[in-house]
């Protein structure tokens, strides 16, 4: 459920004679002059005292920067636990064991802190879905997806929805695994969705704690406030009405029962339902739903909607190719999506 997790560390020092990855810049004509809050001193000690700026420890689990004033530790929590990949989620236990063991590598590399106590700074939940059809076939359902106040942004495989305080992110993760993470041997094809809380300010607003040790102890809520936020942003047509309460017979009224019944993305959420392709078939051409809307004052922009259905026309034809409607894959996805998570990091595979 949490993948990459960053904190800002507050009262902490470093052992300079145990951590040997500690790193920093040096004042470029004075080694030995403080740089005055700012300087190193006031986060080391032992047995020589060091000065200079912007310190680094780079771990094998972790990382630590400074950046603006505050020193940042960066880590990803299912690596904790098994280094080799982040593929599998971790329950709460294995959440506590991780930050166990967490504090003793910090420990052992001379880094001394009250880790529980380190701020929220960035928080990435994820889920996989195990698709019935390889990734590359859900591309016009990647084309379809959008967020408000998100830009969208295709790169390679994967799909990003971001502006400057969260993300969403679609990827293949099976090519992942075996491109980046070295691992071969994944049968099932895996969608990846990743929602990023990139700021201090954006974990505040989503999460109801602040604190690392607080999102141990509230890790079973982790889940329900994923799905809240992706069904809001992404999945929000697949809840707000039934298909199945629209009885009219007549396409002319089933156009306007979506209008009345939706107060945004309504004709989005009548493509959905009745797939693109059909909706052309019952009525011939786009022109023909450009004069209904018209003159039933269905949209004041009906030139939108037209737009809309010509680009679900063509992906329509791409998702043919598959035998799978577009509307097809958004409800496969969706489902999975707010199904219980049933992939857990199994015990056996942790690496203590």
């Amino acid at each position: 459920m949490v993948d990459s997790i960053r904190l800002i560390m507050n009262d902490f020092k470093i052992d300079t004679d145990r951590c040997e990855k500690l790193s920093w810049d040096q004042n470029t004509y004075n080694y030995n002059k403080c740089n005055g809050d700012r300087c190193i001193c006031n986060k080391t000690y032992g047995k020589e005292i060091f000065h200079g700026y912007n310190l680094k420890v780079k771990g094998d689990l972790y990382f630590i920067n400074e950046y603006k004033g505050n020193t940042y530790l960066h880590t990803n929590m299912p690596r904790i636990l098994n280094p080799e990949h982040n593929l599998y989620p971790i329950y709460k236990e294995q959440a506590r064991d991780a930050f166990k063991k967490l504090y003793r590598i910090l420990y052992d590399d001379g880094i001394e802190l009250d880790l529980g106590k380190s701020i929220l700074s960035r928080v990435d939940l994820f889920k996989n879905i195990y698709l019935d059809s390889p990734y590359d076939a859900y591309k016009p359902f990647l084309n379809i997806i959008y967020a408000p106040r998100l830009t969208k942004k295709p790169y390679e495989e994967s799909m990003y929805l971001k502006n400057s305080l969260r993300e969403l992110i679609f990827y293949d993760k099976k090519l992942g695994l075996r491109e980046k993470q070295k691992v071969k041997h994944i049968k099932d094809d895996i969608m990846r969705i990743e929602y990023r809380m990139l700021k201090r300010r954006k974990c505040k607003d989503d999460l109801p704690f602040d604190t690392f040790d607080s999102l141990i102890n509230n890790w079973d809520s982790l889940y329900d406030i994923y799905i809240e936020k992706m069904t809001k942003l992404i999945f929000n047509y697949a809840d707000e009405h039934n298909v199945s309460e629209c009885t009219i017979a007549s396409d002319q009224d089933e156009l306007i029962w979506y209008r009345n019944n939706f107060k945004r993305g309504w004709f989005q959420k009548y493509l959905l339902a009745n797939g693109t392709e059909r909706v052309l078939e019952k009525v011939g051409d786009s022109a023909v739903v450009y004069r209904e809307m018209v003159d039933n004052s269905l949209s004041a922009r009906p030139t939108t909607q037209i737009e809309m259905l010509s680009k679900y026309a063509r992906m329509s034809k791409d998702s043919s190719k598959n035998g799978r409607t577009v509307g097809d894959m958004y409800k496969e996805i969706h489902s999975k999506l707010i199904a219980p998570i049933n992939d857990y990091l199994n015990d056996y595979d942790m690496i203590q």
